[in-house]
């Protein structure tokens, strides 16, 4: 599934430099459209993750919401049926979501 170039272009003047294409593993031929993630989303990511009582169910449904929550293409649908057969891929996914966020960690201070 690949989305229409008319639609990238009209996604792109939409959301002016913060529309990416998640990479995919080898295997997978699907291509996935997200925006930067909004300060909402974020915070409530971080709110399910980073809490003690938090199980790994609850982190990879935290994972999974905002992919939904930044997601351009394809439908929630089509991408969540691409979940429900391949569950490890919303690791993969996330992951890059929060490069896309600005976590680096690799970044360190430089004393002045």
């Amino acid at each position: 599934m690949q989305p229409d170039p008319k639609l990238v272009e009209e996604l792109k003047a939409k959301y002016p430099d913060a529309v990416f294409q998640l990479g995919m593993p080898k295997g997978i031929d699907a291509v996935v459209l997200v925006r930067t993630p909004p300060v909402e989303a974020w915070d409530r990511l971080q709110d399910r993750v980073m809490d003690p009582r938090a199980t790994q169910a609850s982190k990879r449904a935290a994972a999974r919401n905002i992919l939904m929550d930044v997601l351009l293409f394809p439908s929630r649908d089509d991408l969540g049926a691409l979940l429900d057969r391949t569950p490890g891929l919303v690791q993969t996914l996330s992951n890059q979501l929060t490069e896309i966020a600005g976590v680096d960690n690799d970044a360190s201070p430089s004393k002045l």
